[in-house]
């Protein structure tokens, strides 16, 4: 639906894009309501799609059957990839784009249709990743989630998290105190 697309391709620095969104925010996908709950899902992709690979996500988006789930590309490149993926928590420098969904039901009984489209998402997008993830999609079906979020970073990144944080303060099902716990249990 073109009334749910807005470019919000604009110079500037984090802080003039978020003070642009809070001020002129979009509502993505419009009818979700507040109650609703969601799962999401996430691809690095490390080189650019055929129009093919593009229209089998399309159709996948298509096929879904509730209006209020959808799927985003987030393009790298630029000043993304002008950074070396171990010069800040942020691996996935070299990537293309990340690929990613949000699939939302209001009632448990379509819980069931949520996952479906995970896993259909997983059979359509998975082939075309890298293998990574951005963890702000943050899904509790990724086994090996340090890795996969962190990539070469994990093992510096659970350093300082012992050396500031060795009480495990600031806690996550997915963050590094769970990475370093899954890493000392395998």
């Amino acid at each position: 639906n073109v009334e749910q697309y807005r470019d919000i391709w604009r110079p500037g620095t984090y802080r003039d894009l978020n003070v642009y969104l809070l001020t002129y925010p979009t509502e993505l996908p419009p009818d979700v309501p507040a109650s609703a709950r969601s799962v999401a899902k996430s691809h690095i992709v490390g080189r650019q799609l055929t129009v093919e690979e593009c229209a089998a996500i399309v159709e996948l988006h298509r096929r879904t059957g509730n209006a209020d789930n959808f799927i985003g590309f987030e393009p790298y490149g630029g000043a993304i990839n002008a950074i070396a993926p171990d010069a800040n928590a942020f691996w996935h420098r070299t990537a293309s784009m990340d690929v990613f969904l949000f699939s939302f039901w209001l009632h448990e009984n379509l819980f069931g249709a949520a996952q479906t489209y995970v896993s259909e998402f997983d059979r359509v997008v998975q082939p075309l990743s890298n293998g990574c993830s951005y963890q702000n999609y943050p899904n509790r079906q990724i086994q090996d989630f340090g890795n996969v979020y962190f990539g070469g970073n994990l093992p510096r990144l659970l350093q300082v998290k012992r050396t500031y944080d060795p009480d495990n303060l600031f806690t996550f099902p997915q963050g590094l105190g769970a990475a370093a716990m899954a890493a000392v249990c395998s």
